[in-house]
């Protein structure tokens, strides 16, 4: 993967109102939020589950900085990439790899808060989410 110049993973800037919502939703017996880069990842993550993709325009820096991103982040974010994009991810560089985990944690932003707003324990649903992914991966 090519190096990239960026400085920061940006979130939806027309849904921060929701992502601060849904940090403290994760964390709710303490009064911690969970961390930025703990959220992206979580957004992204299920958008990439979900293949719900979200472009947006990127305006202010509102976002995790590149620093609070290890090597297996971007193992994840090359990996997402080579399931999006096939053999050729590889060819990709950082910019696009990481433009498309903006846009998979955009998108994992808008089912979260739709799930947040409908479930009545949204801790329970999420959990009852993941278990399900997990079993789809072990069959």
């Amino acid at each position: 993967m090519k190096k990239s110049t960026r400085t920061i993973l940006h979130f939806d800037e027309d849904r921060m109102e929701q992502i601060k919502t849904l940090r403290s939703a994760f964390s709710p017996e303490t009064d911690k939020d969970i961390s930025n880069r703990e959220f992206f990842l979580i957004a992204c993550t299920y958008g990439f589950s979900k293949s719900n993709l979200n472009e947006y325009v990127r305006t202010k820096n509102q976002g995790v900085r590149m620093e609070y991103f290890n090597e297996s982040d971007d193992a994840l974010f090359l990996a997402i990439a080579s399931a999006t994009f096939g053999e050729d991810a590889e060819l990709l560089d950082a910019e696009a790899i990481y433009d498309l985990a903006e846009q998979y944690a955009s998108g994992g932003v808008i089912l979260l808060n739709e799930a947040y707003n409908r479930e009545r324990n949204f801790l329970d649903w999420f959990q009852a989410e993941v278990f399900e992914q997990l079993n789809t991966l072990s069959s």
